[in-house]
């Protein structure tokens, strides 16, 4: 930083959130930092958003905190909203040890700025004790009492600290007590009672609510002695009993439904012991859930309770339903959970019960079979009827599956099955051999195919994929089959062969009349692809071959060998005529990146090329290096 301000950086600039370079120092906890800034005069007022004040009150630096009170910090000031650095260090974290002496951090902060003078009752947005309050700090609500804050004040949304503390709501109507209840802190609700909590308090869930679906026998105890409603319901119309036994959660499924559906039998035992419905639930029956996990003694248990067992759920499925062709959490029948653990006697088994195999709303039978390369399985489901051309959730064929888990044997049945090779929604099975690399798969497809210059859904042909993942060889037979070196509306060829460092790819690609500074999605060309990638040798292939210096919509290629510290292509690239103050999407030069990215001898390099130190629209070089703790080039 030093060296920046001595090439003529303003030190009190400030960034587009309105922060000085000390400021953001200070939030770093870069101590260094933020005191070179103050030899060298940065104000400690300075900065129309954050106050440096409040940087060191939220980090608890004692000491920074005293030092800019000395310098005549507005003890007071508010930032955007409205709070005080005394109110701003009570919200972060305090030990509530704000009277001892040895006390540290921010509670320290909070005591070093009490000190100083800072008022209690000062801010128009949230004052310190509603902080306090709000954060259950007992010791530091006496002191402020004590120095006189203002009990019934109110906040910006006029609630007052016992409001807060006490009955307050969160989002879901829920207050202090009931929220306590229902993260299970027993402890704080027994204070919150003792402080006259209220026990039907709350526009949304109740604490009886609360305690009733946690199980906390001894609190329901006393919230009844307190007259708890008993028959009050919450924003869902549950009463404390219903969802303690037999409430229904969003999905219509009872607690005995869910333990079930969860694999929890010790819990479902006992709610059967304590009565619950066996039938109870709009959604989901206890029976469902048992099937559908295969929990064989707990299906006997309700069947024996009265278990309808030929009742619906909600999607008009009866347990025998589900147990057969029911499907997991993601959509597979119990086939495909078969074959996707190649347990080959289950599956055959499953078939021979009828199991559908074409069923599941996730991982068909066919794509698990083809992932797992069981290629007799295979050809059995599609003498069954499986479909050889449905899609998984990523739009791809049973034949992308095999490929793209290099099962060749598979994919060569699925062929053999007349499987379109140019299908699927998603990824196609020329891009998946691309990237395993089966060069021999990818002739094959290509002689079947005349899309060689499909994309998938990233705007990619197989040719970049191939690239991609660095398979040379398969990228050769693409390239023989005529890919387009320039198709594809996403990343290009080029981008993909820079970023990898295929030098002699490279060359050839440019031979073959790839455009050097086309731009990818982002707007990069392929020099900033292989600069960002630290690929050097790549990037002066690109240069040889023409690339622009200051090419690109999006990442100038400056800006990405800053980023990577490749301090040689930085000083390339400035000789070549690289703009060197040149700004990226969010205003920054290149200076700025090199020392976000802590790369000082890149930053160095590019002070010597007469790199601007106040340059960038955006964030400053001071700011970053102040951020950074970059005490010398402050």
């Amino acid at each position: 930083m030093r060296e920046l301000l001595e090439k003529g950086a303003e030190v009190d600039a400030e960034d587009g959130e309105g922060r000085s370079a000390l400021t953001m120092a200070l939030a770093g906890g870069k101590e260094a930092a933020a005191r070179a800034l103050l030899e060298a005069g940065a104000g400690v007022n300075a900065g129309t958003g954050r106050r440096p004040l409040h940087a060191a009150a939220e980090r608890g630096t004692v000491e920074m905190v005293r030092e800019l009170v000395e310098k005549g910090a507005d003890v007071d000031a508010e930032d955007g909203e409205g709070r005080t650095a005394l109110t701003v260090a009570l919200e972060h974290d305090l030990d509530e040890d704000l009277d001892e002496e040895d006390a540290g951090g921010n509670e320290a902060a909070a005591r070093a700025l009490l000190e100083a003078g800072a008022g209690v009752n000062a801010g128009t947005g949230r004052r310190p004790l509603h902080a306090a309050a709000e954060k259950g700090m007992v010791k530091v609500l006496s002191v402020l009492l004590e120095k006189g804050a203002e009990v019934d004040a109110e906040d910006g949304e006029g609630r007052t600290a016992l409001a807060l503390a006490l009955a307050g709501e969160d989002g879901e109507g829920r207050t202090a007590l009931t929220v306590a209840l229902a993260l299970g802190q027993e402890g704080a609700a027994r204070a919150l009672l003792e402080a006259r909590a209220g026990v039907n308090a709350g526009t949304g869930r109740r604490p009886l609510h609360a305690a009733a679906e946690k199980g906390m026998v001894k609190v329901l105890s006393v919230l009844l002695e307190k007259g708890a409603e008993v028959d009050a319901e919450d924003g869902e119309g549950r009463t404390a009993l219903a969802l303690a036994l037999a409430g229904e959660d969003g999905e219509g499924r009872t607690a005995l439904t869910v333990a079930l559906a969860l694999g929890q039998e010790g819990a479902a035992r006992a709610l059967l012991e304590a009565g619950a419905g066996v039938n109870a639930g709009t959604g989901r029956r206890p029976l469902h859930a048992a099937a559908e996990k295969g929990m064989v003694k707990v299906l006997s248990v309700l069947l024996e309770k009265g278990a309808e067992v030929d009742a619906e759920d909600g999607e008009g499925r009866t347990a025998l339903a589900l147990a057969l062709a029911g499907e997991d959490g993601e959509g597979r029948t119990a086939l495909t959970v078969a074959l996707a653990l190649g347990q080959e006697g289950a599956a055959r088994a499953l078939l021979e019960a009828r199991a559908g195999v074409n069923a599941g709303t996730g991982q068909r039978p066919l794509h698990a079979a083809a992932e797992r390369g069981l290629v007799e399985m295979v050809r059995e489901l599609v003498g069954k009827g499986a479909e050889v051309d449905a899609e998984d959730g990523e739009g791809r064929t049973a034949l992308t599956v095999a490929l793209a888990f290099g099962q060749e044997a598979a994919a060569r049945a699925l062929l053999e099955a007349g499987l379109g090779v140019n299908a699927g929604t998603g990824q196609r099975p020329l891009h998946a051999a691309a990237k395993k690399g089966m060069e021999e798969m990818v002739r094959e497809l290509v002689e079947k195919s005349t899309e060689v210059d499909a994309e998938d859904g990233e705007g990619r042909t197989a040719l970049t994929v191939a690239l991609a993942f660095g398979q040379e060889a398969a990228a050769r037979a693409l390239l023989e089959a005529g890919a387009g070196v320039n198709a594809g509306t996403g990343r290009r060829p080029l981008h993909a062969a820079a970023e990898k460092g295929m030098v002699e790819m490279v060359r050839d690609l440019v031979d073959k009349g790839a455009e050097v500074d086309a731009e990818d999605g982002e707007g990069h060309t392929a020099l900033t692809q292989a600069l960002a990638g630290g690929k050097e040798a790549a990037a002066r292939a690109l240069l040889e071959a023409g690339a622009g210096v200051d090419a690109g919509t999006g990442q100038r290629p400056l800006h990405a060998a800053a980023m990577k510290g490749t301090v040689e292509m930085v000083r390339e690239l400035v000789e070549k005529g690289a703009e060197v103050d040149a700004e990226d999407r969010e205003g920054c030069t290149a200076l700025t990146v090199a020392l976000a990215f802590g790369q000082e001898a890149a930053a160095r390099a590019l002070l010597e090329a007469g790199a601007g130190v106040n340059a960038g629209t955006g964030r400053r070089p001071l700011h970053t290096a102040a951020e950074k703790g970059m005490v010398e080039m402050v």
